[in-house]
């Protein structure tokens, strides 16, 4: 049996192997090489002892039919391999805590240790299947990010091949409260954001504003599925309709979110989804886009690789390959295209966490609603504090706790953030909150219209009123929520 190993450490690092109980190599810095293991080896162990700090890091692995296979990571003699301590360990109450265990830690080391390709390959496309199986589309794309995908969606809109294609300047509706992404993507292809208020009572679009900004110019809606809560999509879809535009979903936000039986971004041309580590499964970076039409299935796989036919349908390339009979087929680009490839370990990751997607889920929305439960029946708090209401035929897979404060307590949000952080409890505006009030559009001298007070005083009141904390995929302890709830009320009692 041969183990291949290629580590990389700094040169204060030492790195002993052992077989058997014996050391067989001790180097210091960099090991690069082949060492040879008799096949009746039980535990083959490598162990990383940081000088200074004296931290052992010891990789067991057992011997299989002459394969190695990881059976435990331990520092200094405590196993890494249950659940992965939370990214903010010093925080009682973090924005995120880690989604992924033992399995996708050993499958992840597995498949490394394999010499299996890490880059885009077999798993990335079975996620993608199984992904579009799970949400009910015929087709989905991966890439790196949720960020990723939006830019794929408009860029889309845009491509000279697409056969709805947008012109430069063209209009694209979207919802005032929204992240950053859901906009860079429209300006960067050559489009022009249009932002529409929203209903505070949702977080999402003001669907009676969205059909006051139709202009002629109006080309697309792209809808902000916020924090797992969704608009009401009959309306949506009526007004798509009566108004003939596009209609792209990003549900970066509402993975698992359902609107009468259908998952939200599902309903238009594309849904793109994010997987990124505070998401509602993950893949440490990555995202999704979803669509229905074989053409624009092409169209995306072309755009996330390059522009080339490699990775389109047979009838594509062979059309191309027919056509241009002279290039290569291997490097044949009949699009232009980005580099947005997720690797092929983040499909994997995402088949195991697809997997787990309804369970953490659930765990979300019990946390939610045990949480409001106790605000909701606190004397003080129930006066002070508001949730969003879930829309009408929604099932929401909440992003996180979102909380308004009443008019009259309004003034005291900014301290009501610091005493949360002072408290461990991590806290953030709702999304970005008013996007349109952000200094690009104070700077860039097309968009300087977009500060005027009267345009969005709803995506204002979230702003000013609003505010999230994190939501874990773990069951929260009684202690836990009482706790938190403990952190408002005494604020309000005392400090508010």
């Amino acid at each position: 049996m041969i183990l291949e190993f290629d580590i990389f450490l700094e040169d204060r690092c030492e790195v002993r192997v052992e077989c058997d109980g014996h050391v067989t190599t001790a180097i210091r810095g960099k090991i690069d090489g082949i060492q040879r293991m008799p096949s009746s080896i039980i535990d083959h162990v490598h162990s990383f002892a940081a000088v200074e700090k004296r931290d052992v890091y010891v990789l067991v692995v057992s011997s299989q039919d002459e394969n190695v296979v990881i059976r435990d990571i331990r520092l200094n003699g405590t196993s890494l391999m249950g659940k992965p301590s939370n990214l903010s360990n010093a925080c009682r109450y973090p924005l995120t805590t880690n989604q992924y265990d033992q399995e996708e830690t050993l499958l992840l080391c597995q498949h490394i240790a394999s010499g299996k390709k890490l880059t885009m390959d077999v798993m990335v496309q079975k996620f993608e299947k199984e992904f579009a199986a799970r949400v009910g589309a015929p087709y989905a794309v991966m890439v790196n990010s949720g960020s990723s995908a939006n830019l794929l969606a408009c860029a889309l809109l845009t491509n000279f091949l697409f056969s709805k294609k947008l012109s430069p300047g063209d209009e694209v509706l979207v919802p005032a409260v929204c992240w950053s992404t859901s906009v860079w993507p429209i300006l960067q292809v050559g489009l022009r954001p249009v932002f529409v208020d929203v209903r505070p009572e949702t977080l999402n679009i003001d669907e009676d504003d969205l059909v006051r900004k139709i202009t002629s110019r109006t080309r697309a809606l792209m809808l902000v599925h916020v924090m797992g809560n969704c608009a009401n999509m009959d309306r949506i879809l009526k007004i798509v309709e009566s108004h003939p535009m596009l209609l792209i979903e990003d549900t970066c936000e509402s993975l698992g979110s359902i609107y009468r039986n259908q998952w939200l971004g599902t309903f238009g041309l594309c849904g793109t989804y994010s997987f990124y580590y505070s998401h509602h499964m993950t893949t440490i970076e990555g995202g999704m886009v979803v669509c229905h039409d074989p053409a624009v299935h092409d169209l995306l796989l072309s755009l996330r690789a390059h522009g080339w036919t490699r990775q389109c349908s047979e009838a594509t390339q062979q059309q191309y390959e027919k056509q241009f009979p002279a290039i290569d087929s291997r490097y044949m680009f009949y699009n232009e295209g980005y580099n947005v490839r997720p690797m092929d370990i983040q499909g994997l990751l995402g088949r195991i966490q697809l997997r787990k997607l309804e369970a953490m889920n659930e765990t979300r929305v019990r946390n939610y609603n045990r949480f409001r439960a106790l605000i909701e029946t606190d004397p003080l708090l129930s006066t002070i504090l508001r949730f969003p209401q879930e829309q009408e035929h929604a099932r929401a897979a909440w992003f996180g706790i979102c909380l308004f404060v009443t008019e009259q307590y309004v003034q005291h949000v900014p301290s009501l953030k610091k005493t949360l952080t002072e408290q461990s409890v991590e806290n953030r505006p709702i999304i970005t909150g008013n996007f349109a009030r952000q200094p690009f559009f104070q700077l860039h001298p097309d968009y300087k219209d977009n500060t005027n007070d009267s345009l969005f005083p709803k995506a204002d009141l979230v702003d000013q009123s609003g505010l999230y904390i994190g939501l874990p995929c773990d069951d929260w302890t009684q202690e836990d929520v009482v706790g938190l709830v403990s952190i408002f009320s005494e604020f309000f009692r005392f400090g508010g």
